[in-house]
């Protein structure tokens, strides 16, 4: 799995999201509204009240510090964006460490 900044400035910052197929992405929110574009796959995203299905071509709109999971089927590909500074927050530090700090926050 990796999650990694592709762009960055004081207004938005861009990561890209490649995820192989059977992998269980843990709870996370962002700091700032996440803007999903699906360029690959299939990814049931979960947000305890409801799944939402991403495949190839969906764009969804994540709201500020809402919480959701995520559910690999299909080999993963997405670009997300945030806002200027914005970065993943999981609900779990362990999951920081154990997944790479680098790796995962949109801005150091």
């Amino acid at each position: 799995m990796a999650i990694e900044q592709i762009f960055g400035d004081a207004y938005r910052t861009i990561l890209k999201a490649t995820i192989p197929a059977g992998t269980s992405v843990p709870p996370h929110c962002a700091t700032s509204d996440a803007f999903l574009i699906v360029s690959r796959g299939t990814a049931v995203l979960d947000f305890q009240v409801r799944q939402v299905t991403l495949t190839e071509g969906t764009t969804f709109l994540i709201p500020e510090s809402r919480e959701h999971a995520l559910q690999v089927l299909d080999d993963f590909e997405a670009y997300i964006v945030l806002a200027g500074g914005g970065k993943i927050s999981w609900k779990h530090p362990e999951h920081e460490e154990k997944l790479g700090k680098k790796s995962i926050l949109a801005s150091s």
